[in-house]
């Protein structure tokens, strides 16, 4: 069989496609990823044939006003940093720049999605498409215009199907066990659909052009009714749902780490016996290193080993982190296989890739949530017990010190950190969900139409 992958070109998007694809070429299938340049490098560093966007990359260059409309690395990060609203004061111009989010980038380029993968059907032939939660045509289009299975692979914390068991996705709520918490479940709810309505009014534009129908289901609404929606979590550590359909399966961590080469230099700089502490933004921050200043001044002086990573995207001299001590070993990147396991706190800004890599390896955290899926992976640690959450206003030196000497010397988050471990190594490295992939019917008579 053949299984076509469609993603953002981001690191949290597209890792777990590709354990999960590395599963399936060793069951014997076929594997090719459609995604942007960014990811490129990754793609076919791990042996898959990588289709560009194309139609897409002309609309994210309109939206970010870039002349050069090809596929390039540099659209991406402008596009990351078009939707960042974390450095806005203004609730209004933070919820103007999500509100754009949803409706310039995942509902106003569904058209453009189309077009790529419509041809890239017809050319290349999948018997499988498997989408990125977050590129919305597969879902809101070519699931009923093409006979071919499509299946939804989330990287985010939890399942975003709404439901009674969780609050809606995004605002990092509570859990809805008691009266009060359910209440405020039910109210943000009803605020969120009323504010949504203008990018469902934008699906249904496109749907229009298909010949579709009108639909009042929101997207993620929509998502429940494929016929297989995986996602890269556990249940213990998605507030055990029981209020979801068949069709969703978890999946455990899909991680993947790309080789790191040889024995990174900062490995030998690393003491027996001192406790690591790992800081990180993650790949996507452009703004202000608000975690990374706060870390390099709070933990200055423990008794402790602190790496901390900028992100390639950033060159460490150039972010004015004011002095570094000695304890403390800045790098772009680094193996986050070979550092975690000497690990005995993450502090991170909560990127899905970084908080399930930790989780994962059993280390416990202090996530400082800023925006997207943030919010919610810190706030899953706290209700797991394998952390703490701090709010980015209060990251001050002293209050993140703070934090990492609790968890640190609190034995229970490390005790919760290795039961979420436990619970994601259920499912192997992209193992389940290749199983699971396995047995969609993906035979003549789901190819698309025009090619029986």
């Amino acid at each position: 069989m053949r299984f076509l992958f469609s993603a953002w070109p981001y690191s949290g998007h597209v890792h777990p496609c590709l354990s999960v694809a590395q599963a399936l070429r060793k069951r014997g299938h076929e594997v090719a990823f459609y995604t942007g340049a960014a990811a490129r490098p990754v793609v076919e560093s791990a042996g898959f044939p990588c289709f560009p966007f194309r139609a897409l990359a002309r609309r994210t260059a309109e939206l970010v006003s870039s002349a050069d409309t090809s596929d390039h690395p540099a659209l991406y990060a402008s596009l990351t940093e078009r939707y960042t609203s974390v450095a806005e004061k203004s609730p209004r111009r933070r919820w103007q720049r999500v509100r754009g989010l949803y409706e310039e980038m995942l509902a106003g380029t569904i058209d453009a999605q189309a077009e790529d993968l419509n041809a890239l059907i017809s050319e290349w032939h999948p018997d499988v498409l498997v989408t990125d939660a977050f590129l919305w045509a597969p879902v809101t289009i070519l699931q009923e215009t093409r006979r071919i299975p499509v299946v939804v692979l989330s990287f985010f914390a939890g399942c975003m199907i709404p439901g009674p068991g969780a609050p809606p996705h995004g605002l990092g709520l509570p859990r809805p066990r008691t009266w009060w918490t359910r209440c405020v479940a039910r109210v943000a709810t009803f605020i969120m659909r009323r504010l949504t309505a203008p990018v469902r009014r934008a699906t249904n534009e496109v749907r229009r052009k298909y010949g579709l129908p009108e639909t009042t289901a929101t997207y993620f609404e929509l998502v429940g009714r494929t016929r297989l929606h995986l996602v890269a979590s556990s249940p213990e550590y998605d507030y055990e749902r029981s209020d979801l359909p068949e069709s969703v399966h978890y999946a455990g961590a899909c991680s993947y780490d790309p080789a790191a080469g040889a024995e990174p230099s900062w490995t030998s700089k690393l003491k027996a016996g001192v406790p690591v502490i790992y800081v990180s933004e993650g790949t996507c921050q452009v703004r202000q290193p608000v975690v990374l200043r706060a870390a390099a001044a709070g933990l200055a002086g423990l008794p402790v080993q602190v790496v901390m990573t900028t992100g390639r995207q950033r060159d460490p001299d150039s972010l004015d982190l004011g002095p570094v001590s000695s304890n403390t070993i800045v790098e772009p990147w680094v193996s986050l296989g070979a550092l975690l396991p000497r690990c005995s706190v993450v502090v991170t800004n909560g990127g899905s890739g970084t908080v399930r890599a930790a989780l994962e390896a059993g280390v416990p955290l202090v996530v400082i949530p800023m925006e997207w899926d943030q919010l919610e992976n810190a706030q899953r640690v706290v209700e797991c017990g394998a952390g703490l959450r701090l709010a980015p206003s209060r990251c001050t030196a002293a209050t993140l010190r703070a934090a990492v000497e609790r968890v640190l010397n609190s034995p229970a988050f490390a005790s919760n950190a290795r039961r979420i471990a436990g619970s994601f190594a259920r499912y192997g490295q992209g193992e389940e969900a290749a199983r699971l992939l396995d047995t969609v019917l993906a035979d003549s008579d789901h190819r698309e139409i025009g090619n029986d």
